[in-house]
């Protein structure tokens, strides 16, 4: 394929509602040399923002993982623990085009391993940094994606610059995102949802102490946690979901870190949902307002679960 490969990867692409009309207030250079208050805002308010997003992925993914298993100890041949290694290697992408951030690891490893633990980190991380920008009253939308793609676009170039992703799956996730989500949400391909399926193993009929039977018992783990970040939304689509019961029981911790109880993270979000819903609807803008109500109606649903959080 004229020297370029592809293969199966999981895409995640985020991206920030209302920046065009704040990055036209600074526009101009020497509005912001003059100091114009209303430049010097929109600076900080379009800039900030997009570092934030970017910093809270790598801190929530970071703070979720768990410490690597040491595989010396076991009574294993090398290149099985060689190859144990890779299926659980931290590899996780990123780049982006204005606010817009994409993160994506391939499927698989290059002997056909799932790398289920890569695509369950991809997904809190994405689950994580979308309530977070809530929480700073920032309305967000995404799509995840699965599919093929290649990253070997560029030659003779630095790593961050070939590692790039192209293809059919990075079109799929911004489909998602642009034409499917609608409100501040994150939909999930079917294809995704159909991986993980396809990606269980009946362990039973492995050889107990084989490769495929380590790395299926681990994998087959990982799956699961994968598919407590989704559920259906109401008008069927496969959603992340951010505010359920997973993410709640998982990073409520960073948010105590910031000096902050889970549920009243929770109800300043469903607070922000809310007055926005209202605000909107007051000045007859009403796909605003119905955007927020249905970002309401995903965040009641899921109230139960942050009710009953440790403070």
């Amino acid at each position: 394929m004229s020297g370029i490969s592809a293969a199966n990867y999981v895409v995640a692409l985020h991206d920030i509602m209302g920046q065009s009309s704040l990055l036209k207030k600074w526009d101009r250079i020497e509005d912001l040399h003059a100091e114009d208050e209303e430049a010097v805002d929109a600076f900080k308010r379009t800039t900030t923002v997009v570092r934030d997003v970017r910093n809270d992925f790598r801190n929530i993914v970071t703070a979720f993982a768990k410490t690597g298993m040491d595989y010396s100890e076991l009574d294993l041949p090398e290149e099985v623990i060689d190859e144990l290694k890779e299926i659980n290697r931290f590899e996780i992408r990123q780049q982006s085009f204005s606010d817009t951030t994409i993160w994506f690891s391939e499927a698989h490893t290059q002997s056909g391993f799932v790398c289920a633990k890569r695509v369950l980190y991809l997904l809190y991380g994405m689950a994580g940094v979308h309530l977070t920008q809530l929480v700073r009253k920032i309305p967000c939308r995404g799509g995840i994606s699965f599919g093929a793609g290649t990253t070997e676009l560029y030659s003779g170039t630095t790593d961050q610059i070939s590692g790039e992703i192209y293809g059919p799956v990075l079109e799929s996730a911004y489909r998602l995102e642009s034409s499917i989500a609608d409100y501040f949400r994150v939909v999930i391909h079917d294809r995704l949802v159909d991986f993980f399926e396809e990606s269980f193993v009946d362990i039973d009929t492995l050889e107990k102490g084989s490769l495929d039977h380590i790395a299926a018992s681990g994998n087959n783990w990982v799956l699961d946690q994968c598919q407590k970040l989704i559920t259906i939304d109401s008008d069927g689509a496969y959603i992340l979901d951010f505010a359920g019961e997973f993410v709640s029981e998982n990073i409520g911790e960073v948010f105590r870190k910031m000096g902050l109880g889970p549920a009243k993270v929770f109800q300043h979000v469903l607070g922000f949902a809310t007055d926005s819903q209202e605000l909107w609807a007051s000045e007859r803008n009403f796909q605003l307002a119905d955007r927020y109500a249905k970002l309401r109606g995903y965040l009641k649903h899921c109230e139960q679960y942050w009710v009953k959080q440790k403070q």
